[in-house]
């Protein structure tokens, strides 16, 4: 294991344990086994390590369900697939998960280095593909006519916010997450499936829509890693 791999899985731990701002710099490189100085040359600052370990999360979790969903025969079954690959995602990677969830942005947003900008150029391009991939799917459903008519960038925020808040819940209230795919997966297929195919729906298609929240946090944090068209 490199020194790289031992900083970013000892700031993952112990980020989860102690909370990012009550985890010095000095701790984590004694959890790696690496001088301070070591963490500071790599990542410039706490912040910047915060981004990259996010954005690591988000890069391997984008990685995972564009995989998954390669198979699927038509755009709601691809949207299943989504929803199962993101809580196996979630499942198998929970800490790198919690993490994300409890820190959308850095404590110090206010830092203006090149390296920061990047950084967050990187997280915002990984945010925009995901958004990207999800209406894609929507939009297939609704072509090959395995989802209803709908506002795909509506749609997709609705689901992102079930999913989201499902993680929230697992995280903060320890509901097994396979209890809370079982109910993400009903209620999202419930909206996107046609009438004729889902005879509890309501028939009309405007009532099936997700409302549009008001604000939908963004995933904020990011380094040096590729991003693969």
């Amino acid at each position: 294991m490199d020194r790289i791999e031992n900083i970013t899985k000892a700031a993952y731990a112990l980020f989860n344990e102690r909370g990012f701002d009550r985890t010095p710099v000095s701790v984590i490189a004694k959890r790696a086994g690496v001088a301070t100085g070591t963490i500071n040359y790599h990542f410039n600052t706490k912040n910047n390590l915060l981004r990259v370990l996010n954005m690591m999360t988000m890069q391997h979790l984008l990685s995972d369900i564009r995989e998954r969903t390669l198979v699927a025969s038509d755009g709601l079954q691809a949207i299943h697939l989504f929803i199962d690959e993101f809580f196996a995602f979630l499942s198998s990677h929970g800490q790198e998960f919690a993490l994300l969830m409890e820190t959308w942005v850095p404590s110090d947003v206010s830092e203006d280095s090149d390296v920061s900008r990047n950084l967050d150029i990187t997280i915002q391009t990984f945010n925009d593909r995901f958004d990207n991939l999800l209406e894609t799917l929507i939009r297939e459903g609704c072509a090959d006519g395995s989802i209803h008519p709908v506002d795909a960038r509506h749609a997709r925020i609705g689901i992102q916010s079930v999913l989201t808040g499902s993680a929230m819940v697992s995280k903060r209230h320890g509901v097994p997450g396979n209890a809370l795919r079982a109910a993400a997966f009903d209620f999202i297929t419930a909206r996107l499936t046609p009438p004729e195919n889902n005879p509890k729906q309501d028939a009309h298609p405007l009532k099936q829509e997700f409302p549009l929240p008001t604000r939908l946090p963004r995933v904020h944090p990011p380094v040096d890693c590729m991003i693969d068209d």
